[in-house]
């Protein structure tokens, strides 16, 4: 796992990090909040995203995502079967090799 994946992940657990709000959903993706995960996975693929990997965290499942064409990256936080929150990442959490 990236180390700043890590850190995102204990500090999320933390709860130090703040939660999510309208602003930080990235363009274009505002209406896959609180759709079901699958529906949710098939939509970001249609939309030129690729799975790059995911973890578990105390509040759910984060995966992230990478789209080649737009070059960003994203993370997107399940929650109860539902996507909760999508943000935007870092670039550097796309690099290296997809788990």
């Amino acid at each position: 796992m990236h180390p700043l994946f890590k850190a995102f992940i204990v500090a999320g657990l933390a709860g130090v990090l703040p939660g999510p709000s309208a602003a930080d959903t990235p363009s274009g993706l505002a209406d896959l909040a609180g759709v079901k995960g699958r529906d949710g996975e098939s939509e970001l693929l249609a939309r030129g995203y690729t799975f790059h990997h995911g973890a578990e965290a105390k509040n759910g499942k984060i995966t992230v995502w990478w789209n080649g064409v737009t070059q960003s990256c994203v993370e997107v936080l399940t929650q109860d079967g539902r996507y909760a929150a999508i943000t935007t990442a870092p670039v550097k959490e796309c690099e290296g090799d997809p788990r």
